[in-house]
Order: structure tokens, then sequence, then C-alpha cells
């Protein structure tokens, strides 16, 4: 029924710190997958805390029909996030993982101003 895992892409199309507390992301789906199986398809968001290092925190798991766009919210502001996203698919009930999206690294707002560079943040004081 399934050819090969899901596999993300380089194509991380925006990152976007919208407040002091959240990072809004958006990427490409991987290629290959047909519309019947689209169904069996998602993603796990996962996000860590660079200034306190540990495990990644599961955030959330995204169907592959519902969007390539996530808002990760809660965050500490001014503070260094590792984000990871991995596509999945369901196979007997297990979500079997693919390789994932290159690791985006990201600072969350400090003030009123921001600017915006694919996969770097970097905060204006």
């Amino acid at each position: 029924m399934f050819s090969e895992k899901p596999h993300g892409t380089k194509n991380i199309i925006s990152v976007k710190i919208t407040t002091n507390n959240s990072i809004e992301i958006e990427w490409q789906h991987p290629t290959g997958i047909t519309e019947t199986l689209k169904e069996y398809y998602g993603y796990l968001i996962q996000y860590k805390d660079d200034t306190i290092g540990g495990s990644y925190i599961e955030d959330v798991r995204v169907n592959y029909t519902s969007s390539s766009y996530w808002k990760i919210e809660n965050l500490n502001s001014y503070t260094n996030y590792s984000i990871e996203i991995k596509p999945f698919r369901m196979f007997d009930n297990n979500k079997d993982y693919g390789s994932p999206y290159p690791v985006l690294q990201v600072k969350t707002r400090c003030g009123s101003k921001y600017i915006l560079i694919r996969m770097i943040i970097h905060c204006i004081h």
C-alpha cells in the first residue's frame, strides 16, 4: 500500500515570530504522496528550550490533509528554541517516522521589531 517513508525537505517556507511567546512555521509537504494516501500521513512537531537543554517537547501531530502550517504558543520570551518537524505515515496503527526536516534554530521576540531571515531569527533590542 505504501511506498517509502515520508521525508522532510529543505524547504521551510517561513518562520515568523508573531508575539513574545509564539512562533509560526510553514513547510512544504513531502512529494510523491498520492491523493488517496494523504489521510495516512502527517507531521510531528517538537520543540525544546535551548537554554535549559533536555529532550524535545512533543507539541502536536498535524494531519497531512489539514495543513502545512503550525503555531507554537506559550513559549518564553527572548529564548532560543530548536524546532523539529518529522513527517510520518500510519501503518498498522503505528506511526512510521521518516527523516526530519532540518532543525530550526529560532529566538522568540524580545521587543516590538524583528527581522525575518529564512530559518534564522535575530531579535532587535
